[in-house]
């Protein structure tokens, strides 16, 4: 299937920041938006059962003037699953999922020497981006049937790929 959705937003509350030189620069924000593709795709049967999802999305909002990238924005998403029974009562499961890096601000620090302060300077507002989040998990189930109940025992790996997924950057100084 294929979904596709665009919504905006009118009459926000909001306020982006950016500090240039030590000197922070207010943008208030007035209006919002967001639009996307979704394709999907899922089959079940007796031995088996998958489903694949791939997002197209763009998530902005900002003034008369300026358009910012929001947080939370996340152009590229996909994801796929499968399980398949291989013995009466045991299955195992596979995920695979990507995604877009959020985005950021840069950020970059300069010591005045003179005034002994570190100053401040930001690059576009969310103007980066993040790396590429993925990864892959793997997981084997016995499942057990008792007197009207059911329990499952499983063992998990995740993150096979050992792909270290960046949150968010901080900064530290040092003398």
């Amino acid at each position: 299937g294929i979904d596709a959705y665009e919504k905006d937003s009118y009459r926000l509350d909001g306020l982006v920041e950016r500090t240039r030189e030590g000197e922070v620069q207010r943008e208030v924000v007035t209006r919002g938006g967001s639009n996307g593709l979704e394709f999907y795709a899922q089959r079940t049967s007796p031995g088996a059962s998958w489903w694949m999802t791939y997002t197209l999305a763009k998530s902005e909002w900002g003034n008369e003037d300026r358009t910012f990238l929001r947080d939370f924005d996340q152009r590229h998403s996909f994801s796929l699953a499968n399980t398949l029974r291989v013995a009466r009562n045991w299955d195992i499961g596979a995920t695979y999922s990507f995604r877009s890096g959020h985005p950021y601000t840069v950020q970059s620090w300069t010591r005045d020497a003179e005034a002994g302060v570190w100053l401040l300077t930001e690059g576009p507002q969310n103007g980066s981006r993040l790396p590429a989040y993925h990864r892959m998990d793997l997981r084997l189930r016995r499942n057990f049937r008792f007197d009207g109940w059911k329990m499952s025992v499983y063992a998990e790996g995740l993150n096979l790929t050992n792909h270290d997924n960046v949150l968010w950057y901080s900064w530290g100084f040092e003398r």
